[in-house]
């Protein structure tokens, strides 16, 4: 990266004769498609000047490569090829934004993001939903180029927003829920998550979630910033968050009011029990609480 681009080159075995490149709408994912040449699929977090990320992917005949820009490209990105190295150029905004007049601590979202897409700065059309306008932004920065200092401020409020760009380049700010009504495909922050399954890597239990998840999407463990950031549908935030979330069931037990040939109360006698049976069978993996103004247990744990 330098003051006026990001490069990504991509080294391959074979020479890259045959290939086209095209943008979604909005401009903000491009998709290199190369003819006879292999490669395996993979994510990576770049995170660098306007762009967000890279995912491969392999299907019979091509590979795709795919980036995630943070911003819509304010140019097409150069596309370089010599023999088997492919170079792709992603120009910054080129915009120094001065630090000493533009300060996030103590101002909204929506403060921040009026200066951050006015014309003098990303000059991009935007919408921010009532629901997030005014949360608190109490980052700060040392970078001073706009596309550095979003993403920072993306990052700092984790899961309580979501992004996305509509077709013709609006980016769309508002909670999870109000993104996902609104776009077919967006960003999302997952935080604390812990990867913590013994006998498996953070690395393997990542590849085994992207297995669960449609080919497209993109997903990616960043240890020193937000945990988890994924790109998708519906579909592929549905699917993660069903293999985030444990399967908990609770049921109910009414206890009978009177038990014979015991000499204390029917719902403690039966309580003890529970708990008895949950230390010797399930090792005290069960919450077992107690109702005695309904005479009732309730009992909690993961249906496996």
């Amino acid at each position: 990266m330098d003051a006026e681009s990001v490069t990504v080159t991509l080294i391959f075995k074979d020479n890259v004769t045959d290939y086209n490149i095209q943008s979604n709408p909005s401009r903000t994912i491009y998709s290199l498609a190369m003819n006879g040449v292999s490669g395996r699929d993979m994510n990576l977090p770049l995170r660098m000047g306007p762009v967000e990320g890279l995912w491969t992917r392999q299907d019979p005949k091509r590979l795709s490569v795919n980036v995630a820009l943070l911003i819509p490209a304010i140019d097409d990105p150069e596309v370089t090829i010599m023999e088997n190295v492919v170079t792709l150029r992603f120009f910054r905004s080129n915009i120094n934004v001065n630090i000493e007049k533009f300060t996030t601590y103590g101002m909204t979202l929506s403060t921040a993001m009026t200066y951050l897409f006015s014309e003098e700065m990303l000059d991009l059309s935007y919408i921010i939903s009532p629901s997030v306008r005014n949360e608190q932004v109490v980052v700060g920065f040392s970078l001073a180029m706009p596309e550095d200092i979003l993403r920072n401020i993306l990052t700092s409020l984790g899961d309580r927003v979501a992004y996305s760009y509509l077709t013709d380049g609006t980016f769309y700010l508002g909670s999870p829920e109000e993104v996902q009504d609104l776009v077919n495909a967006f960003w999302k922050t997952y935080i604390g998550v812990d990867f913590n399954i013994e006998g498996e890597t953070v690395s393997e239990q990542i590849e085994r979630l992207r297995k669960t998840l449609p080919v497209n999407s993109y997903i990616e463990y960043l240890p020193n910033e937000a945990p988890l950031m994924v790109f998708g549908d519906l579909q592929t935030h549905m699917s993660l968050s069903a293999a985030l979330t444990k399967n908990t069931v609770t049921k109910e037990y009414s206890v009978p009011w009177e038990i014979t040939n015991v000499d204390v109360e029917p719902l403690t006698a039966y309580y003890e029990l529970a708990r008895s049976l949950n230390s010797l069978l399930f090792s005290e993996s069960l919450t077992i609480v107690s109702i005695p103004e309904f005479n009732k247990l309730i009992f909690s744990g993961n249906d496996s």
